[in-house]
């Protein structure tokens, strides 16, 4: 607290870095593994700083040549794609690459000799000839991958996957087996459909597929806490079905993952049971996600991250305010007055619509003034009604208030004056006929 000193307190600190990052902690020796920048925390008694970590790509150390293995007709050309990683998978840009044909026929259309920022490079080969020739692709002695490539002097017929607008194909024998494995990306190769070689497709009535299109479709409805990361996709034509399991991989990058996310998963979508998830293999590099699950059949698939919902404090909202004045007759045979409003009911009904319990104070306002308050304790999503008994109105107009909600209403004293007339006029007439009777009464007695 004074700026004192406490000395190298390093052995009592605790490290961590941000989750992206990978790697390993040996007390505060860090082992990179994802390259990139990262932000690294240490904590000692309560106290946390920060610091920013840079992890630079290693030397190549990994090469991969895909396809391992393809069949194609002579005099058509057959790409093959060189990655260079470093021994913890993160792509090296700028590596030069050798292409060589160590054995059988055919030739170079085309050499990438350096990979770009994917750690990728490309070339492209063509044969007149029909017979297997052998690739290699090498960035020093050590590393590099070789593949095979089969040519076939008579024509083939082909299994295609279309997924989104890149074309993948794979030879096909008469009874729909892919001669070969197919790994079909889509244009930006984050996502991938792959087949095992002596893959058959078939429709819901046994024909054979010949094309696979998959495309970006409309979101299906969502649990409340899930969203969909990227984008949902369907495999067309419907109903089809694989002899074999299909990999179908789904990428995404780290930082379109919502905050408070507490799971990522791959799911199936079905009208009739909704959302079904799937075992999937996860893995995460340099920042890119992706989840690779089996399939048997086509269908709509997309990566759900579950979020953590976050409860929200209670919030309160009014409904539904009665009021109800009291009324008074003065004999209810013949009524001489009434009084309506001295005393009143107000009724009001409280909500709480947010996650947690909480109280609320309601308070009533007469033409401005409080003349009462109220509380109430409420669980999150439960109702209330709010009663509150008034009185002592003088006649006049009044405005009642609780919250936004407010009723008017007049306190009058109302007398039957015709009533009271006709009465005091009755009563006249009763007493001059009584005069009027005993007058002559006494008269005719004196005559």
């Amino acid at each position: 607290a004074f700026g004192n000193s406490l000395g190298d307190v390093t052995s009592g600190t605790t490290f961590s870095i941000e989750s992206g990052a990978g790697g390993s902690w040996s007390a505060n020796d860090y082992t990179s593994e994802v390259a990139g920048t990262w932000t690294v925390t240490g904590e000692y008694g309560g106290k946390t700083d920060t610091a920013i970590l840079t992890v630079i790509i290693g030397e190549p150390g990994i090469l991969v040549l895909e396809p391992a293995t393809a069949i194609n007709e002579i005099n058509t050309n057959h790409e093959l794609i060189a990655t260079v990683t470093d021994l913890y998978g993160n792509p090296v840009p700028g590596v030069t690459v050798t292409w060589t044909i160590e054995d059988g026929p055919g030739s170079f259309v085309s050499t990438e000799t350096t990979t770009d920022s994917n750690g990728q490079a490309m070339a492209v080969i063509t044969s007149d000839a029909g017979g297997t020739t052998t690739v290699k692709a090498s960035v020093s002695e050590t590393v590099f991958d070789t593949a095979t490539k089969t040519w076939s002097e008579e024509p083939l017929q082909y299994f295609t996957v279309d997924f989104l607008g890149e074309i993948t194909s794979a030879p096909m024998s008469d009874d729909g087996s892919i001669m070969e494995p197919l790994a079909a990306p889509n244009p930006d190769r984050t996502h991938w459909f792959e087949m095992e070689q002596g893959t058959r497709v078939l429709d819901d009535e046994g024909n054979i597929v010949t094309l696979i299109e998959i495309r970006i479709t409309d979101d299906p409805p969502l649990e409340s806490n899930d969203m969909i990361v990227g984008a949902t996709y369907i495999i067309n034509p419907p109903n089809v079905t694989f002899s074999k399991p299909v990999r179908f991989t789904l990428g995404y990058g780290v930082d379109e993952l919502p905050e408070d996310v507490s799971s990522v998963i791959m799911s199936s979508y079905e009208t009739a049971i909704g959302w079904t998830d799937l075992e999937a293999e996860s893995n995460v590099v340099a920042g890119v996600g992706e989840l690779s699950t089996s399939i048997e059949e086509s269908g709509i698939f997309a990566i759900l991250a579950e979020v953590t919902p976050q409860e929200t404090p209670a919030t309160f909202a009014l409904d539904t305010l009665r009021l109800n004045p009291s009324a008074i007759k003065f004999w209810d045979f013949l009524t001489f007055a009434i009084r309506v409003g001295e005393d009143a009911s107000v009724i009001v009904f409280v909500t709480n619509y947010g996650g947690e319990a909480g109280t609320y104070i309601a308070t009533l306002t007469q033409n401005g003034n409080v003349i009462a308050t109220q509380e109430v304790t409420l669980p999150p999503g439960q109702r209330r009604v709010i009663t509150f008994d008034i009185s002592g109105f003088e006649p006049g107009d009044y405005v009642i208030r609780i919250g936004d909600w407010y009723a008017v209403f007049s306190s009058t004293f109302w007398i039957n004056w015709w009533l009271i007339a006709g009465l005091a006029a009755a009563l006249i007439v009763i007493v001059w006929a009584a005069w009027y009777y005993g007058y002559h009464k006494r008269k005719h007695k004196i005559s």
